[in-house]
């Protein structure tokens, strides 16, 4: 049978026979979309074997480039923007807007899905005229004809297949499981998993939002820096008992950007506290309010770190010799280079406790103890050779405290390489002063005091030491709540002291902290809050010497006293006195966005993946003239007009229907 004759004898079950009183035959290759309705005319022989293409479509194309695209940057720009906060971070700092961002990623998957789709369809209309994507037959047509690529239902039965490699697996959905549907299927499955993972990537946590009010805030300003109540007490009852050094208020204290605030336990919580067993290198103390704030503002910079010292060479002052004509106990003298030390010892006058010592401190004299503009405004290389410097050496003894033995810890590391004893264990169990250990040092002849009540000495430690560079400057900054960093420090000019109005100026970071440490050697333990002596004779008994360790976080409590008594005048300021700073602005308890359960990464990733995989198939492909816009109804129902022939021939062989549409081409004819 002819190709002709074999449409004559499939219209016959279509449409009548020309003939008196009927229409003349209808089909797909004569109907155009120019020519009025019910105009019929006769295919011509070229129009059967060379159906022209219509024409190009646009509609899909630039929905599959507007959507993926637009999407793709504005997740990114969520997740740059608004997620580079944790959700365990203590201070969460961002904009009411963050709110309405985190509802956006509920709406956007409910119309991004049907729009991802709807660009697909349009591609895959005229990917199915290429050679490469034919189609392995009808039934593979019909399956794209529902877009099942786009079907996670349709997603799991072939997983399904290809995992449990079913040996017998339905025909016509093997026909659909061929190259074009894979390819659109991988395409499909990078939004679908996109959207479903976004939501789980963020996720509204409860911080601070910002407000345009000014804030009330506590702190000095440069008017009244030296107008104070107080200059060394309060520094020294919060050192001596222990005392947390925590930021009053809201308690934020400002880094630079490039410290990593994590590394640094007392920065993980908010109120923050200054750091005791890390280095310090740079910090900023602004004014604090009752939430972060914001803005421009004046306040002071500091920076410093205690290290142990393990020869007596690391010492610059305290390896100097003195040049005071005479010299007292518990009094200080100067050295050589123009630094003083103080010396005292607490060999008496503490009862029945059985660790006494003798201590030498030191500090530097650069140029001037004030803030007068010769302190170095940094912590860089510049500011570390002007820094100002604390040094301590410190000799222990241990006596009885009573006729009964105690377990005792007088293993001490590391200690000071270089210096000898001042004094030495006497035959009689007491001491004698070592005399030519202050000669040898240019000291003159030194006295100690008695050791009251009388008892035996057992051990005499070797000396332990504590060096200090101090960095601290006034001055100005920009203050970022968001990640609590301050940036473009500007120092000021000194604060301006007026001797009718103040009794004296206010010294620089570490002066008190010197000052409040002379005299006092048992409340190295206290400010520390180490061991728990036991008492004897109504005194304590300690069972070890104090440590290195405990030297060094000692003198780093002292050093973080002194910083906060001279920006907040202690620890525990109050808002009664609080005044509003216009130079700032305020924020308020709210919900901010903050990483999820999954890592932004993975959504990034597929909607990258979407993006990428969309604009090569549109740049490719999409606007290719095609014979349809997409395959829709209409489509399909013409595709079985032009098949009815070939299906009726299969029916009539004895093929059930899916086989028939197993045997009928899958190819788009006239292409």
């Amino acid at each position: 049978m002819s190709k002709l004759e074999s449409h004559d004898s499939d219209e016959e079950h279509l449409l009548p026979k020309d003939g008196p009183g009927s229409s003349p035959v209808i089909h797909l290759a004569t109907i155009s979309d120019k020519a009025p309705r019910n105009t019929i005319s006769a295919p011509t022989a070229a129009e059967l074997t060379n159906q022209p293409l219509r024409r190009r479509f646009w509609k899909h194309e630039i929905i599959l480039i507007l959507v993926p695209l637009t999407t793709t940057i504005y997740f990114f720009y969520t997740w740059r923007r608004y997620l580079t906060r944790d959700k365990d971070e203590p201070l969460k700092y961002g904009s009411s807007s963050e709110i309405w961002i985190n509802y956006s990623w509920f709406l956007i998957p409910v119309f991004g899905l049907g729009l991802a789709k709807y660009g697909i369809v349009g591609v895959e209309a005229a990917m199915l005229q290429s050679t490469i994507w034919q189609l392995p037959d009808t039934a593979a047509y019909l399956i794209h004809g529902d877009s099942s690529w786009s079907s996670p239902e349709e997603w799991g039965k072939v997983l399904v297949h290809w995992v449990k490699k079913l040996a017998k697996f339905h025909r016509a959905r093997n026909g659909s499981i061929h190259r074009l549907w894979s390819l659109l299927a991988f395409l499909s499955l990078w939004p679908f998993m996109a959207f479903t993972f976004v939501g789980l990537s963020l996720e509204l946590s409860d911080g601070f939002v910002e407000t345009p009010d000014a804030p009330m805030v506590i702190g000095h300003t440069w008017d009244d820096f030296h107008s104070r109540q107080d200059l060394s007490s309060t520094v020294l009852q919060a050192w001596q008992t222990g005392a947390k050094p925590q930021v009053p208020g809201v308690g934020v204290i400002y880094t630079p950007d490039y410290l990593d605030r994590r590394k640094y336990s007392s920065l993980d919580h908010l109120p923050n506290s200054l750091p005791l067993d890390e280095k310090i290198p740079e910090l900023f103390l602004a004014p604090q309010a009752k939430q972060p704030v914001s803005g421009h503002t004046w306040g002071l910079r500091v920076g410093y770190n205690c290290s142990p010292v393990a020869d007596i060479s690391e010492f610059t002052i305290l390896n100097d010799n003195s040049v005071s004509p005479w010299l007292q106990t518990n009094d200080t003298y100067d050295t050589a280079s123009g630094q003083k030390i103080s010396i005292f010892d607490t060999l008496d006058g503490h009862g029945f406790v059985n660790i006494m010592a003798y201590v030498e401190i030191g500090v530097s004299s650069n140029i001037s103890t004030y803030y007068d503009g010769t302190e170095p405004s940094n912590s860089d290389a510049d500011g570390n050779d002007k820094a100002d410097i604390l040094e301590y050496l410190l000799w222990q003894i241990q006596a009885t405290d009573g006729d009964k033995a105690r377990a005792f810890n007088g293993t001490l590391e590391p200690t000071v390489k270089g210096l000898g004893q001042p004094f030495e264990k006497a035959a009689d169990g007491g001491y004698t002063v070592n005399q030519t250990f202050f000669k040898s040092r240019g000291r003159e002849p030194y006295e100690f005091g008695r050791i009251w009540p009388p008892r035996k000495v057992l051990s005499i430690a070797p000396p332990i030491g504590v060096r200090c560079r101090i960095v601290s400057a006034l001055g100005t900054a920009e203050l970022d709540p968001a990640r609590a960093t301050f940036h473009s420090f500007n120092q000021t000019p000194p604060p301006v002291y007026n001797s009718s109005l103040v009794y004296t100026e206010t010294p620089r970071l570490g002066n008190i902290a010197a000052e409040s440490m002379l005299h006092k050697y048992l409340e190295l333990l206290t400010s520390t809050n180490t061991f728990c002596p036991q008492t004897v004779f109504n005194s304590a008994s300690y069972p070890s010497f104090v440590q290195p360790q405990i030297l060094r976080k000692s003198i780093m409590t002292a050093l973080a006293m002194d910083a906060l008594y001279l920006m907040y005048d202690g620890t525990f300021s109050g808002f009664d006195c609080a005044r509003i700073n216009h130079n700032l602005t305020s924020s308020r308890p709210g919900k901010v966005l903050t990483t999820g359960v999954i890592p932004p990464h993975v959504p990034a990733i597929g909607f990258a993946m979407w993006t990428l995989g969309s604009l090569l198939l549109v740049i490719v492909y999409g606007f290719r003239p095609r014979w349809s816009e997409s395959l829709d109804g209409s489509s399909l129902f013409w595709r079985g007009v032009e098949l009815a022939d070939e299906a009726k021939d299969c029916l009539a062989k004895g093929r059930d229907r899916e086989g028939a549409l197993a045997d009928l081409q899958g190819s788009i004819r006239y292409c």
